[in-house]
């Protein structure tokens, strides 16, 4: 129930502004929820704690799908939002892509950095076609796309020195990375078939496979953001 609502706050911003006096009354409102549905059979609760919880946020509703996946497109989203949006990113994958030996949970230990997919450099080298005409309007949008959580990933200050400026493909190849043999890890980083395809494969002229990257990841992040403010059954 707490971590539905925790996203849901997270991903609608009611605690922007005023959070002392909402987390107050939001309080009470779980502890209601919690007592009442203390004699809700577990097949009912789900069902039940959803119903009490939706007009918590009847003010500040949460993003739909279509919003949440504008938003991991856009680079230019900042402060909670821009945390909410992320550390997803950072808190599910447990290895190191390129060195699997390494681990890039952050802690004090390790030397973990945020790595971009297309290297904003790459990609500043290979504004053409149809990446071109995306990221012309992107950017008139104010949007930074090479700068979005669909852009975005983690891995070791060494890996990312490795990485640096080349093309996924190239890298993906000299690591001896594929999908059937990193399924597990992949996943972790939000990178399913169709992603690693676009990373992978040879790349078209008019580099159309960028934004097709991007916005398949996205759609990936926005399952999984929704997924956490649903509220679960117990088990």
């Amino acid at each position: 129930l707490y971590k539905a609502f925790f996203w849901r706050n997270v991903l609608s911003t009611r605690y922007d502004q005023g959070f002392l006096t909402q987390m107050s009354t939001d309080l009470k409102s779980l502890i209601e929820i919690l007592e009442e549905g203390g004699s809700i059979s577990k097949k009912d609760w789900v069902g039940f704690s959803e119903k009490r919880l939706d007009p918590i946020f009847n003010k500040k509703p949460i993003p739909n799908q279509e919003q949440i996946i504008n938003l991991a497109l856009d680079g230019r989203v900042a402060g909670a939002l821009k945390s909410g949006l992320e550390v997803r990113l950072y808190a599910r994958p447990k290895k190191d892509l390129l060195n699997p030996q390494e681990s890039v949970e952050f802690d004090l230990d390790n030397d973990v950095q945020v790595h971009h997919i297309f290297p904003k450099k790459w990609i500043a080298s290979n504004r053409s076609g149809e990446l071109k005409k995306y990221l012309e309007s992107a950017n008139d949008l104010g949007k930074s796309p090479e700068n979005c959580a669909a852009n975005l990933m983690p891995l070791t200050a060494k890996s990312n020195e490795d990485w640096l400026d080349k093309e996924p493909c190239a890298v993906l190849e000299e690591v001896g990375i594929t999908y059937k043999e990193n399924k597990e890890q992949l996943h972790e980083n939000f990178i399913d078939e169709e992603c690693f395809a676009f990373l992978s494969e040879d790349y078209p002229p008019n580099n159309a496979h960028v934004e097709k990257f991007w916005q398949s990841r996205a759609n990936l992040i926005a399952d999984d953001l929704l997924d956490q403010t649903r509220v679960q059954a117990p088990e």
